[in-house]
C-alpha cells in the first residue's frame, strides 16, 4: 500500500460510534499524510482510524477495507468478554494450566506458552492454549450469538474446531474490525461495565502521544496465496471517547510483519492525533 492516509469527519460520539456501521465506514474523504519510510519489499498494509471525539476518520490510501481475513489473537478481545459473560473466565486473576494431551506444544511456541496463566499474561502473551480451553467449554451457539451481537465479521464459530478465530472459519474485514472497536468503547455493546474494566486493564499496552494505548497483536499463515498476516487494533485515549484504530498487513513470512505491525499502527496513529 502506498503511504498516504485519508481523513473524514463525520460529526460526533453518536455519528462516530452509534453509526459506526461497515457502511457508514466505506464512506471516504481524501486528506492525505504519509509513512515516514516505506514498507520492505513484499509487505503491504491497511490500516483505518476513527476518533469518537469528534468523528474525524482516517484511511491508509489503498487499503483493503473489505476484504475478509482471520482475525486472529485479535478475537481475544471479544473472547474474553464472550468468556466473562458465559463464565468460563472468572476475573482477572483466573489461573488456568496447559492439557498436555489437549495442548500439545508446538514448534515455535514461546517458552512462556509453557507456563501456567491468568487472564492477563494470557492475553497479553496471545497464549492460544488458555484460549482454545474457553472455546472447549463456551458452546457454539453462544459464541455466534455474541458475535452476532457484536456484529463481529461472519460470527462463524464453526462446530468442533477450537481453533476458529486463527484457521480461517472466522472472518471480517478491517472496517469490521474498526466498527466493532469503536461500538464497544464507546458503549453501545451490551457489555457490562465490570467486564469492559477488566479488558481496559489486560490490553493496556503503553502510551501514544500522551494518550494511554490499549491494543491487541494477532498473528498467523494465510490461507489463501501463502505468507502470513498480523493485525495490531486498539484505542488511544479513554472510553468513551478514544480514537479507535485497526491496522492489517500481510509479508512473505511471520518476521517480516512481526514487529512492524504495532510501530507502523503507532506512526499512523500519532500522525492522526497531531492533525
Amino acid at each position: 500500500m502506498t503511504g498516504v492516509l485519508t481523513r473524514r469527519r463525520f460529526g460526533g460520539l453518536a455519528a462516530a460510534a452509534a453509526l459506526a456501521t461497515p457502511t457508514l465506514l466505506r464512506a471516504q474523504g481524501l486528506t492525505t499524510l504519509t509513512l515516514p519510510e516505506p514498507l520492505p519489499d513484499g509487505v503491504e498494509c491497511d490500516f483505518l482510524a476513527l476518533s469518537l471525539a469528534d468523528g474525524q476518520r482516517w484511511q491508509l490510501e489503498g487499503s483493503r477495507t473489505d476484504r475478509r481475513v482471520a482475525p486472529y489473537s485479535t478475537f481475544k478481545i471479544p473472547h474474553t468478554l464472550i468468556g466473562l459473560r458465559e463464565g468460563a473466565i472468572t476475573g482477572l486473576d483466573h489461573m488456568r494450566s496447559r492439557n498436555p494431551d489437549h495442548d500439545r506444544a508446538r514448534p515455535g511456541w514461546p517458552e512462556s506458552w509453557l507456563e501456567d496463566h491468568d487472564l492477563a499474561s494470557a492475553f497479553q502473551n496471545s497464549v492460544i492454549w488458555y484460549f482454545t480451553q474457553i472455546s472447549r467449554e463456551v458452546p457454539r451457539s453462544a459464541y455466534r450469538r455474541a458475535m452476532r451481537d457484536f456484529d463481529y465479521g461472519n460470527a462463524d464459530a464453526g462446530f468442533a474446531n477450537n481453533r476458529f478465530w486463527i484457521d480461517g472459519t472466522l472472518q471480517l474485514s478491517l472496517t469490521e474490525q474498526l466498527a466493532f472497536l469503536a461500538r464497544l468503547t464507546a458503549g453501545y455493546l451490551d457489555v457490562p461495565e465490570e467486564h469492559l474494566a477488566i479488558l481496559d486493564e489486560i490490553s493496556v499496552d503503553g502510551q501514544v502521544a500522551g494518550r494511554p494505548l490499549h491494543g491487541k497483536t494477532g498473528l498467523g499463515e494465510r490461507f489463501r496465496g501463502g505468507g502470513a498476516g498480523g493485525w495490531y487494533v486498539g484505542w488511544a485515549g479513554a472510553r468513551p471517547a478514544p480514537l479507535v484504530f485497526a491496522l492489517y498487513c500481510e509479508g512473505p513470512d511471520f518476521d517480516s510483519i512481526r514487529d512492524l505491525r504495532r510501530s507502523t499502527a503507532l506512526s499512523l496513529v500519532e500522525q492522526a492525533l497531531s492533525e
